[in-house]
């Protein structure tokens, strides 16, 4: 490679390397102009393994720079979008931290990490006013709820009848009174990912009222012989949330997984993919991260070009992250054609390497394609629909084999089906708008939704992702309102 085509190659990285160490020695910033969309800084308790951590939100407009500071102004982490992402900027950020067991760091010890009080989001916004938002967090956190069903690893249960039932929370960890807006139940398949490459699993979840404390689980989600594990989150009002877990199995159950022994810290998932959007004709990025306790995490794409760079600071360096998600910007195909946006990440090898907080290193790498599946054709309910009857609502679709250009075939690993309450949340600093998620098999074209999530006289969202063996994703959405 002569000198010239070296000065190309690297001048993107570099800029991005000093606007980063600029953010990071101007530390937090003075109230920006702008106001970030979301912003959510929460606990979550594990009651049942007994470990406790933070988890935190944003959404704004397109950013390539943000910082969360303390209510002392001390900076707790960092994010900088570079390379073909820094003028194209990021949407969404989702991250949790570390979750060490009670019994190792008690309680008090981890939230004297985080004190009580407004975390400030500061955004640079790509092409326009800095932007930010504030998140309260509180130390209140609800108690775990007593599951009633299925049983502790309950086995042989049919497939067409799986309820999960639990008493209602109203207490604190310390015995005070707490405020339940909502619980959140996770039902996910105890098996090795099939496509691990994208974000389809046999998972669901389903956010319900405080009031409701029982939930069926869709028939068509389950297959009998299989093993499952579950999770009831209580909600409390400032958005603090504890679970508890269980687990039960399906016919004969399934067979024993192998033991996994304890190994150095290591990223254990790495996923950069595209996501299309056939309703609205836009198209941009997401990328995930999962592993041990790290205080520094980078990808980069085979061009040598860094993307984003993710520190955590201050009380977070020595604790670490453990999971990071993140959106970026999805300009309308109208404005920027899908050949432009596919342009800022070439296909090829995306490497993650954090830093963990012992001070170990470690590598993994997603596999990004430009292959994206044609939108699914939505069948029920139609899209308007007034007159829906909460009881008995199926979201059902056509089958997707084709990408969207060229008619090329393609193998659709799952679908996704997200069902969402369309008015502004009561608890915004909380995970607890109604909202069901499920994925389903590759083979699928419909779902049942719970009866207990739906309201009546309500107006409803949903969409349907086909996502293609490499992780890719097109959605297709419509409204319905029940009756």
């Amino acid at each position: 490679m002569n000198i010239a085509k070296r000065r190309k190659l690297f001048r993107p990285f570099l800029v991005t390397a000093a606007f980063c160490v600029i953010a990071a020695l101007a530390g937090c910033p003075h109230p920006p102009r702008g106001v970030l969309k979301e912003a959510k800084l929460l606990i979550e308790h594990n009651a049942t393994d007994e470990d406790t951590g933070f988890q935190a939100f944003a959404d704004g407009e397109p950013w390539n720079n943000l910082s969360i500071c303390g209510p002392h102004f001390r900076q707790i982490l960092r994010v900088c979008a570079g390379g073909g992402l820094r003028d194209f900027g990021l949407t969404e950020l989702f991250f949790e931290t570390n979750e060490p067991a009670n019994a190792d760091v008690p309680i008090d010890d981890v939230l004297a990490r985080m004190p009580e009080g407004d975390y400030r989001f500061a955004a640079h916004t790509v092409g326009a006013p800095a932007s930010m938002g504030t998140a309260l967090l509180t130390h209140a956190i609800p108690m775990g709820p007593e599951i009633l069903t299925p049983g502790k690893v309950e086995k042989g249960l049919d497939p067409a009848n799986v309820f999960i039932s639990w008493e209602a929370v109203s207490e604190d960890i310390h015995g005070g009174a707490a405020t339940i807006v909502g619980y959140q139940v996770i039902v996910e398949e105890d098996a090795e990912p099939e496509f691990p490459q994208g974000f389809y699993r046999p998972w669901m979840s389903i956010h319900v009222p405080a009031s409701v404390t029982e939930v069926n689980v869709p028939s068509e989600f389950l297959e009998d012989d299989a093993c499952y594990k579950f999770e009831v989150l209580a909600i409390e009002e400032s958005g603090n949330q504890t679970l508890s877990s269980g687990e039960f199995e399906t016919g004969q159950g399934c067979a024993a997984k192998a033991v996994k022994g304890n190994g150095p810290p290591a990223l254990t998932a790495a996923k950069l993919l595209i996501e299309h959007n056939a309703t609205d004709e836009d198209t941009g990025f997401q990328g995930f991260g999962d592993g041990e306790p790290w205080n520094r995490l980078t990808i980069t794409g085979p061009d040598n070009q860094t993307i984003v760079t993710v520190t955590p600071k201050g009380s977070l360096f020595n604790f670490g992250l453990t999971e990071l998600f993140f959106e970026t910007n999805e300009p309308p195909n109208a404005d920027v054609p899908i050949e432009d946006v596919l342009a800022r990440l070439p296909e090829g090898t995306y490497t993650f390497e954090a830093g963990h907080v012992n001070g170990a290193k470690s590598l993994l790498t997603a596999d990004f394609s430009h292959t994206i599946p044609a939108g699914p054709v939505l069948v029920s309910p139609e899209d308007g629909d007034e007159n829906v009857n909460p009881d008995a609502v199926v979201i059902e679709w056509e089958p997707v084999t084709s990408a969207i250009k060229g008619g090329q075939a393609i193998t659709i690993a799952g679908y996704q089906v997200i069902v969402e309450l369309d008015k502004k949340p009561r608890f915004p600093n909380a995970f607890a708008q109604p909202e069901f998620n499920i994925f389903m098999p590759g083979t699928a074209t419909s779902v049942s939704v719970p009866a207990a999530f739906f309201e009546s006289g309500k107006p409803y969202a949903y969409e349907v992702l086909a996502i293609e063996e490499t992780g890719n994703q097109t959605l297709s959405a419509a409204e319905f309102r029940t009756k």
